[in-house]
């Protein structure tokens, strides 16, 4: 496919993405004083009668913002490329992927992108890094992307810091669940307010994750300490299966806690999806959360001391 073809490609990606440079000027509309979002409570985001606003602070986990899509289609345009660049194996981890090459990696892999960006969770600084990637890349951010910068710095989670991106101060952490809806052509594409809560819950998960050091250093001993060789590698295996770069250990280690703390919904998450029988995957999750209830307390031995 020449260039020019593949422009003309990429104009049909998803319904038709307008490509815009990521120069001074969407900089500048980028950056402005964080402006307080809503509050809301993990049971009101749950609730399936309440849609709430499009994007909201929850109470708990500090820190942590909910953006909620009207579809799939809309937060994969938004989210995808980023998505990519951060977690996925097969995705360049030193820049970013253009629209071409994107529809190259879907292809490949027999996928559309609303399936790859069904929920996401992503660190204010894993955002950063994205943006000033495609900034000294070169690379045009989409409508879409841009107009996502934006509003991550009017929500105070990134901030411009000389001529890039670093992570604000307002918020730490952004999950994106869609709304229940559907896209035209895309039964796959459906989300129900059944499913919806499923992965609510599971990027949840992942929000008190990355709002407490203290669960993230259980769940790293919990992997190398109470997990065998083969249970790690079992959860290698899945998550690779769902697309994960497993040579990133936080990303699985994050994985493996909303999969065993907060995912419950078999549509989602099996026991068969470890290879383990449902009984083993229950004493698996009795035991990472006794672990986290139940930790010994600090040891101090008198004289205890290297000569």
């Amino acid at each position: 496919m020449t260039w020019r073809r593949a422009q003309a490609a990429c104009a049909l990606w998803l319904g038709g993405l307008l490509l815009v440079g990521a120069g001074d000027a969407a900089a500048q509309a980028a950056a402005q004083q964080a402006a307080p979002l809503p509050q809301h409570t993990v049971a009101e985001v749950l609730d399936p009668a309440s849609t709430g606003p499009r994007a909201l602070q929850l109470t708990a986990p500090p820190g942590v913002v909910l953006l909620q899509f009207a579809d799939l289609r809309e937060q994969a345009r938004a989210m995808g490329r980023i998505v990519l660049f951060i977690e996925k194996v097969g995705a360049p981890r030193h820049r970013v992927m253009n629209v071409p090459e994107v529809l190259q990696w879907l292809r490949a892999r027999g996928t559309r992108l609303e399936l790859v960006t069904l929920g996401n969770n992503l660190g204010a600084e894993e955002l950063a890094r994205f943006f000033n990637t495609a900034r000294l890349q070169g690379e045009p951010l989409t409508e879409q992307e841009r107009e996502l910068l934006r509003e991550l710095a009017a929500w105070g989670l990134l901030r411009e810091q000389g001529a890039g991106w670093v992570p604000g101060t307002a918020a730490h952490t952004l999950l994106t669940v869609p709304l229940a809806s559907q896209v035209g052509g895309c039964a796959a594409c459906d989300v129900t307010p059944q499913n919806r809560r499923a992965i609510l819950e599971h990027e949840l998960g992942h929000g008190e994750f990355a709002a407490s050091a203290a669960l993230q250093h259980h769940a790293r001993w919990f992997w190398f300490n109470v997990l065998s060789p083969v249970a790690r590698s079992q959860w290698q295996r899945f998550l690779t299966q769902r697309g994960y770069d497993t040579n990133q250990l936080q990303i699985v280690l994050g994985e493996m806690h909303a999969y065993l703390d907060h995912t419950h919904d078999t549509r989602l998450f099996r026991a068969e999806d470890l290879d383990l029988a449902p009984a083993a995957l229950d004493a698996q999750r009795a035991r990472y959360r006794e672990g986290r209830v139940a930790a010994p307390a600090l040891r101090h031995d008198p004289g205890y001391q290297l000569p």
